[in-house]
């Protein structure tokens, strides 16, 4: 075994533990988690989704996301609807409140991603994503 290819591992997971320490701090004076904020942002990307959905897009396990959910309509964030055309099926959109926090997160998000990603190019960024999605197709082969 390669040891740059193991302490690349590590380092990998030591800098994403640190990135989600760090966003959480800065989310921390609005209520909200990491993971919720994952949530509310694909509720806003989507509008009228169903919780599998938003399992699959946060990339989360069904009863995860259905922990966050009862969080956030305790916040009063998202709202629940029967579906009209499938009365099976429940549709989860954001409150006025819940557009409202998005707006105030999203400011917060981007100073911190601002910070975080301070010396870097565009270029090295994109370069970093693109490695991070290669070695993650990988894995899931």
């Amino acid at each position: 075994m390669n040891t740059n290819n193991y302490f690349l591992s590590f380092r990998t997971a030591v800098v994403s533990k640190k990135m989600h320490l760090f966003v959480m701090r800065q989310l921390a004076p609005l209520d909200i988690t990491p993971e919720q904020w994952a949530v509310l942002s694909a509720i806003k990307e989507t509008e009228n989704t169903s919780q599998r959905i938003l399992a699959e897009l946060t990339e989360k396990d069904r009863p995860t996301v259905n922990r966050i959910m009862d969080v956030l309509l305790r916040k009063e964030l998202v709202k629940k609807c029967v579906d009209e055309k499938d009365r099976r099926k429940t549709i989860i959109s954001l409150t006025e409140l819940g557009i409202k926090k998005i707006e105030a997160i999203s400011l917060v998000i981007k100073k911190a991603l601002t910070e975080m990603f301070k010396g870097l190019t565009e270029s090295e960024i994109e370069h970093f994503l693109s490695t991070l999605q290669l070695i993650e197709k990988n894995i899931e082969e």
